[in-house]
C-alpha cells in the first residue's frame, strides 16, 4: 500500500504541494480489508450514521454490502458488523441508506436480484439483526428518503419486474417498521428526494426542482417548482435548512455551481444565490446536508467542502478536505457522501475509491478548539517527493509561528514542532517510511494541512 502510494504521489507531483486542507482535521480513513486490493470502478458508495447508547456508528456502502463501524474512538474505526448485499460485485455501483428509530432500511440500484434489506440495529455494538430481505416490494432503488415525522419512506426510481413499478417515485408506510406496506406512487422519476411532515420537494433531473403535498400519496397536491434557474444542469439532490426557509440542491454536472432558493412562498421559489463548484471545470457536487448554518457537501473529485450558509444570499466556503487523490477529469471519482448528525460533531464521508473518512470540523463550527480563519496565509513545500528534509515557503513573506504535525493516511501524528519564516526546516525522523503523509500547519488563528510524499531517492 505505501508503494502504491508513493507511485500515486510521484504520477501527480504537479499537485501534492497544493493545499488539500483548511480548517477540516482528519482522525482517522478506514478500508474494509477484503477489499484493500480491489480495483472496481468504485468500491465503495453511499455513508450514514447512527447513534445508540453513547456509541456512534459510521455506514457505509460497498460493492459487497454494508459496513457497520464504530468511530466513538474517532482516532481507532472499527468495524463491527458486516451485512452482505442481496446484489454484490464489482457491478454494484449505487446503495443508498436511511435510517427510522433503530431500524436501517438499505436499498441498491443494480442487478435483477436486489432488494429492500432492513437491519435492526439496536444490539450494537455487539451485532446488527437483518430483519427484512425481501424484492416483495421492489428489486432496485437508486435513493432513498425517510420522513421520520409521518413513517414514510420514499423510494426513487423503484423498480420490479412484472408490476407497475417502472422508475416511479414509489411510498410505503413504515407503521410497521420491519414490514412496510405500499402507499402508492407519485407519475415523477426524481433522482433524490427531500421530505418533511408529508411536503415533498423532488429534485427532478433535468426538469427542475418540484414541490408536493403528500399527505394523500394517492392524490398528490402541486405546490410549486422552479424549472429554469441560472446554471442549470442535473438536479441531483438537496436539502432543507433548518428553518425550512431554504432549499440548498447540486446540479450533478461538471463545472455547474450549486444553488440556494427561497422556498418560503412555494409558489414563487427563487435562487437567492450560486456558489461552489469553482474549483476547476471539471467540479461537481454529489451530494449535500445542511445542518444548522453550515451546508456539508461531498464533491467527487474535491472531497469535503462545508459552506456558511447564515446569510443565504451570500453563501461562503469555511473550510474542505480533499479525499481525492488524483487529478479532476470529465467522470466521477472521489467523494460520494457526507454524513453531519452525529452528537460529537464529527463528520463522515464515503470516497468511491478512498473509504470512510472521519473529519474533525470544530474549527469551523466552532464546538471546540480553532475558530475559521478569514486571512489563510499561503504556504508550500518543496522539494517533494522529499527524502529528509522539508522546506516551507512561506509566500507571503510572514514571520508567524505555527505548530506542526506529520500525519500518516490513518490520522496518526508521527512527528510535531515548530516553525516559521526563518527557521522552516523539518528534518525527517529516520523512521519515516515511503509513502503519502499530511504536514499540519497550525496555530491559534488558522490551520491548514499540505501534501508530502517521502521517498527514498536523494
Amino acid at each position: 500500500m505505501k508503494n502504491k502510494l508513493l507511485a500515486i504521489g510521484i504520477i501527480f507531483s504537479t499537485f501534492v504541494s497544493a493545499q488539500i486542507s483548511s480548517n477540516i482535521t482528519l482522525e482517522s480513513n478506514w478500508k474494509s480489508t477484503p477489499l484493500l486490493n480491489d480495483n472496481s470502478f468504485n468500491t465503495y458508495n453511499e455513508i450514514w450514521g447512527h447513534t445508540l447508547n453513547g456509541r456512534e456508528y459510521a455506514i457505509i456502502g460497498s460493492i459487497l454490502g454494508t459496513h457497520f463501524v464504530d468511530i466513538t474512538d474517532a482516532k481507532n474505526p472499527i468495524e463491527v458488523d458486516f451485512e452482505a448485499g442481496a446484489a454484490a460485485g464489482s457491478f454494484v455501483i449505487h446503495r443508498d441508506y436511511h435510517n427510522y428509530r433503530n431500524y436501517l432500511y438499505a436499498v441498491c440500484d443494480e442487478s435483477p436480484n436486489s432488494t429492500l434489506q432492513i437491519f435492526d440495529m439496536s444490539f450494537l455494538p455487539d451485532s446488527v439483526h437483518k430483519v427484512y430481505d425481501s424484492n416483495h416490494l421492489f428489486e432496485n432503488s437508486h435513493n432513498i428518503y425517510i420522513d421520520t415525522a409521518m413513517a414514510k419512506m420514499y423510494v426513487c426510481y423503484a423498480r420490479k419486474q412484472g408490476s407497475s413499478l417502472n422508475g416511479e417515485l414509489a411510498v410505503y408506510s413504515l407503521a410497521n417498521p420491519i414490514s412496510p406496506t405500499y402507499l402508492g406512487q407519485i407519475s415523477h422519476n426524481p433522482h433524490d428526494v427531500f421530505v418533511q411532515n408529508d411536503t415533498a420537494f423532488l429534485n427532478d433531473e433535468g426538469r427542475g426542482l418540484i414541490v408536493y403535498n403528500t399527505s394523500n400519496v394517492a392524490n398528490p397536491i402541486f405546490l410549486g417548482s422552479l424549472g429554469n434557474y441560472p446554471d442549470k444542469g442535473y438536479n441531483h439532490s438537496g436539502w432543507l435548512d433548518d428553518n425550512g426557509k431554504n432549499y440548498y440542491f447540486a446540479d450533478e454536472t461538471h463545472g455547474m455551481q450549486m444553488k440556494a432558493t427561497d422556498v418560503s412562498v412555494l409558489t414563487n421559489i427563487n435562487v437567492t444565490d450560486l456558489f461552489g463548484s469553482t474549483y476547476s471545470s471539471t467540479s461537481i457536487p454529489h451530494n449535500l446536508i445542511s445542518k444548522g448554518d453550515f451546508l456539508y457537501v461531498s464533491h467527487y473529485y474535491d472531497g469535503l467542502r462545508i459552506y456558511n450558509t447564515s446569510d443565504p444570499s451570500n453563501i461562503t466556503e469555511a473550510g474542505f478536505y480533499d479525499t481525492y487523490l488524483g487529478p479532476n477529469a470529465a467522470g466521477f471519482k472521489g467523494a460520494w457522501g457526507v454524513y453531519p448528525f452525529l452528537p460529537s460533531g464529527k463528520v463522515i464521508v464515503s470516497d468511491m475509491q478512498e473509504g470512510l473518512f472521519v473529519f474533525d470540523v470544530s474549527a469551523i463550527t466552532g464546538t471546540t478548539g480553532l475558530k475559521s480563519s478569514t486571512n489563510t496565509h499561503q504556504f508550500s513545500v518543496f522539494p517533494n517527493p522529499v527524502s529528509d528534509r522539508i522546506q516551507i515557503s512561506f509566500e507571503n513573506g510572514i514571520n508567524v509561528n505555527y505548530q506542526y504535525e506529520l500525519i500518516d493516511m490513518k490520522g496518526n501524528v508521527l512527528m510535531s514542532g515548530e516553525t516559521n519564516s526563518t527557521q522552516n526546516s523539518i528534518d525527517l525522523d529516520a523512521t519515516i517510511q515511503t509513502g503519502l503523509y499530511l504536514l499540519k500547519l497550525f496555530n491559534e488563528n488558522e490551520m491548514t494541512h499540505l501534501k508530502i510524499v517521502k521517498s527514498n531517492q536523494q
